[in-house]
């Protein structure tokens, strides 16, 4: 589970990055605390959803490759 929930944050880091980044560059006076905000919170939902994806995985009998 662990390593599901690190995959997960390294793919939400990624994606919520590259969006928050993008969104900050682009759009005036879009607020650097906002984008920090939502970069944080997205990867720890990213991280939390692989989580929950992978015991629900477990919980219906299926087994990691």
């Amino acid at each position: 589970m662990i390593t599901a929930a690190m995959y997960g944050a390294a793919l939400g880091l990624v994606a919520y990055g590259t969006y928050d980044a993008t969104n900050y560059a682009t759009l005036k006076d879009f607020p650097l605390s906002i984008t920090i905000m939502d970069w944080i919170w997205m990867t720890f939902l990213s991280a939390t959803t692989a989580a929950l994806a992978w015991l629900s995985m477990r919980w219906l009998g299926q087994t990691s490759p």
